[in-house]
């Protein structure tokens, strides 16, 4: 029954007039901008690495389970001056499981960091790669099994996608808007004619309060997503920062969940970050949580990690 019932979730997600979230979900938004926006700007000195893994909805049938690993790094100019712009490199991959569904993405990132004001930058960046998208009929209850919008026992195919994205910020502010799925695959091999994956807006801005002291940041964040058919889904956080060492956060989203985050300096070069969800919607009939682990690794040089600021901005999260 619960897996008729996940199923059914999920094709009414896919139909053509009401488009929801067809994309992976995270908690940890603010301390990874990179995996929401591909001009987000990684350290400028140092190569950022991440790994990440989320389980969603604890104890629900075939609960969606994610997994990712970015790598960001900076093309430093010839005369090192940041201040007036560079590049920087990247690769982001990204797997996603929901039931009978999975897809993994492979994507390269190419942006380009520009100081506009004073310490003000606009970045615009770029994803581009492939999903490998596969449905597993055998893991489903079917009311029929002659069902022509469902063929074959396991369905497989590639496909290009591109998402762009633009970026802003400085030391204290930061803001961007990045597409997500701008191509528009169809997926009618799979669920029919009209079945597509659609465009994903993400709108998302944070602001940082430092102290006077500069021992501690006090940085409220929020983002938008939205579809063109579908209702926006809201996220907004208040994080506090101790020297780049602790964090500890709060998040809301939008008639869904509360959450709780923390993430902790190990070492030099290692962070550690953990996200609890607790369901507030109807769900949390079936499953009350979600959790969220990430890890990242800063990978410096020596002289660049003494140029580093002891402030840095929340953009770099």
């Amino acid at each position: 029954m619960a897996k008729r019932f996940l199923f059914f979730i999920f094709l009414f997600s896919l139909c053509k007039d009401v488009c929801s979230q067809q994309l992976a979900q995270y908690t940890m938004y603010s301390f990874n901008h990179f995996g929401i926006n591909p001009a987000a700007p990684g350290d400028q000195k140092c190569i950022n690495a991440k790994i990440a893994y989320r389980t969603q909805w604890v104890h629900f049938d075939n609960n969606p389970i994610t997994q990712f690993l970015s790598l960001q790094a900076p093309i430093k100019p010839k005369n090192r001056n940041f201040r007036k712009g560079y590049s920087s490199v990247g690769l982001y991959i990204e797997n996603d499981l929901t039931g009978p569904t999975k897809y993994t993405g492979y994507y390269l990132n190419y942006a380009y960091h520009r100081s506009v004001v004073r310490e003000t930058y606009l970045s615009v960046g770029v994803f581009a790669g492939v999903l490998q998208y596969s449905f597993d009929r055998n893991s489903v209850t079917l009311a029929s099994q002659i069902d022509n919008a469902i063929t074959g026992s396991k369905t497989r195919f590639i496909y290009p996608d591109i998402n762009p994205g633009i970026w802003i910020h400085n030391n204290n502010f930061y803001s961007g808007l990045s597409i997500k799925s701008v191509l528009g695959n169809s997926l009618k091999r799979v669920y029919g004619v009209n079945s597509k994956l659609t465009r994903h807006y993400y709108l998302n801005a944070g602001y940082r309060w430092l102290s006077q002291d500069k021992s501690f940041s006090l940085i409220p964040s929020v983002m938008l997503k939205f579809t063109p058919y579908g209702a926006p889904g809201f996220d907004a956080s208040f994080m506090y920062d101790f020297e780049n060492r602790f964090d500890i956060a709060i998040s809301y989203r939008f008639i869904d969940a509360v959450s709780a985050m923390m993430k902790l300096k190990i070492g030099r070069f290692m962070y550690v970050a953990y996200a609890f969800d607790y369901n507030t919607s109807k769900i949390r009939l079936a499953s009350s949580n979600s959790h969220e682990v990430m890890l990242t690794f800063k990978l410096c040089k020596a002289k660049d990690d003494k140029e580093l600021p002891k402030e840095i901005c929340p953009a770099y999260q």
